[in-house]
């Protein structure tokens, strides 16, 4: 028997809001609901044709962490504190967050697909993650979650940071999942 646990520092706003898996904003008030908004069109956002500039009064690429982004993710897994040498890969990647909260991503060189959302970090460069990764070539990716994305203006980049455990009942010991990458629009 295993558990699965997502730690990070958004899961309160997570689990408060229910789980939501949009984030509307409306008339100025920001909600989270599990309905799509109703400026959000039907169907998902096609990685590569997101909006690249969404909230940014400069019209300037790098001025909110919503849109397109892209770089070389690195995935590395741990069992036991061990580091797992078939689960390590850096490949690239691209992930799409709408100005709802959506998030999509993927990696095709080890086939992994994400989704989630996004809420709010601790500032208005931050955003919280809760994504499950699926179809990865290496089956310990594949789970929910959960991290951040920090876009730093100046640098013109944002630092992805992904994390993932697996406590195993019975002091049968531990996995940790980890992805980390820089990424530019």
């Amino acid at each position: 028997m295993r558990l699965r646990v997502a730690c990070f520092l958004s899961m309160f706003v997570i689990s408060s809001s229910g789980w939501a898996q949009y984030r509307c904003v409306e008339n100025g008030k920001t909600t989270f609901t599990d309905k799509p908004c109703v400026a959000e069109a039907k169907q998902d956002i096609p990685i590569g044709n997101a909006p690249k500039i969404l909230g940014d009064s400069n019209n300037s690429a790098y001025g909110s962490p919503y849109g397109d982004w892209r770089g070389d993710a690195q995935y590395q897994a741990r069992v036991n504190g061990a580091i797992v040498s078939n689960a390590h890969a850096v490949v690239p990647m691209t992930i799409s967050i709408s100005p709802q909260g959506k998030v999509l991503g993927v990696s095709e060189h080890n086939q992994c697909r994400m989704k989630g959302i996004a809420s709010p970090g601790i500032g208005p460069t931050s955003l919280s993650l809760d994504v499950t990764f699926s179809g990865c070539g290496y089956p310990g990716y594949n789970q929910r979650m959960g991290g951040y994305l920090n876009l730093n203006v100046a640098q013109k980049q944002a630092q992805l940071s992904l994390n993932g455990f697996v406590i195993h009942t019975l002091g049968r010991g531990s996995e940790q999942y980890d992805i980390r990458a820089t990424m530019r629009r």
